[in-house]
């Protein structure tokens, strides 16, 4: 594929019953050129909307929206998670179901 005017590859690989993914792993967890490419083009799209923080969900896009964030000139950015940590604090709940994630949400993680 290519984006950004980057050319990469993704292997396509199974996550479930007849359900299969191009997996951005790889490109999201550890290439450096793209990840900064891709935030600072995300912040491009996104500034117009003057935002007044990003959010982004745990884990893969965290390094992305960083830049995106870096980018925007905000010193802050929010990370969703998919359940609720002991050292988490004041947090807000919903329960989803993910494609990606085999087990279903705790219902006691959610207070």
């Amino acid at each position: 594929m290519e984006v950004f005017g980057l050319r990469r590859s993704l292997p396509i690989v199974p996550i479930g019953d007849g359900l299969w993914i191009a997996s951005d792993a790889g490109l999201v967890l550890g290439d450096v050129e793209f990840i900064g490419r891709a935030g600072r083009e995300v912040a491009k799209v996104v500034r117009q909307y003057d935002p007044d923080i990003i959010v982004t969900a745990e884990a893969k896009a965290i390094a992305m929206t960083y830049e995106a964030a870096r980018n925007l000139g905000h010193g802050r950015f929010v990370i969703v998670r998919k359940s609720v940590k002991g050292y988490m604090k004041g947090y807000i709940a919903e329960r989803v179901k993910s494609i990606t994630t085999k087990e279903p949400p705790n219902p006691r993680t959610y207070r």
